[in-house]
């Protein structure tokens, strides 16, 4: 499978980098994770160190690194929506620091940052993540910084998602679609979204098959206070209960995957 040419959700969701755009501007305040990768990067951080943000969308990410890690923090955000990178060019007035990238095939040499971080997106991937973190590996020179959810089972799972969730209209809505909304004719899912959940060991293996070198650390996500987004998300929006981040159906243990460069 050509991992370039599958469904790409975030190109049909202006909506979602709008609402991204909202924070990185300050009208919403600041995601919880956007915050939390701050203290992971400050153990690794020193002024002038290089940061690439792989998933970036509208800038959110950020504006957290420079209120939290380094007001002049040295910063490039790639995201392969064009329309995320437009919002936060917009956002941060800059042309140069925001630029399209596909996660797959990263247009920089191998060791090109310091410190390279992607949140949010392998999750979100289809099977299996090896190709996308060999590529977060080869451009950094340190450390490589992943945030996912970990289960205790592998689980691959396919949201299946209506035309409201697309459009970020009525995202509460339980007004009903049709099969055909839903499914194509020959079964194939006419949009949706992977939500994928592996295991530590599985992402350790995985890694260790990239660089056997690299030393792997899992962070808890656990620096917050409670909080609930569905206020702003819909329903599907995560908030906390008992401690832990669920997300509709998905009770999520958020991780943090550091892995470090031994030579380093």
């Amino acid at each position: 499978m050509d991992k370039n040419v599958f469904y790409y959700k975030w190109d049909d969701m202006p909506k979602y980098g709008e609402y991204l755009y909202k924070r990185a501007i300050g009208e919403l305040g600041e995601m919880e994770s956007s915050i939390n990768v701050c203290f992971v990067i400050k153990e690794l951080y020193k002024p002038g160190k290089s940061i690439l943000d792989v998933g970036c969308g509208s800038g959110h990410y950020y504006r957290s690194l420079k209120r939290h890690l380094d007001i002049n923090v040295n910063y490039k955000g790639v995201d392969k929506t064009r329309y995320y990178i437009e919002l936060a060019r917009k956002a941060f007035n800059d042309n140069k620091i925001f630029a399209i990238g596909d996660v797959y095939n990263l247009e920089y040499e191998d060791s090109s940052f310091d410190i390279v971080m992607c949140n949010n997106l392998i999750i979100h991937l289809p099977p299996p993540p090896t190709l996308a973190i060999k590529e977060l590996i080869r451009v950094s020179n340190q450390a490589v910084i992943i945030r996912v959810y970990v289960g205790e089972r592998n689980y691959i799972i396919k949201e299946v998602l209506r035309s409201d969730q697309i459009e970020g209209v009525t995202p509460e809505s339980d007004s009903p679609e049709s099969e055909a909304d839903l499914i194509k004719p020959n079964g194939e899912l006419v949009r949706y979204g992977y939500l994928n959940m592996y295991t530590k060991r599985y992402y350790a293996e995985i890694i260790k098959r990239i660089d056997s070198d690299v030393k792997i650390e899992f962070i808890s996500d656990n620096l917050y206070e409670d909080f609930d987004n569905r206020c702003t998300g819909g329903k599907s929006g995560l908030y906390v209960a008992d401690g832990k981040q669920i997300g509709g159906n998905l009770i999520k243990d958020f991780q943090f995957i550091l892995i470090t460069k031994r030579d380093v």
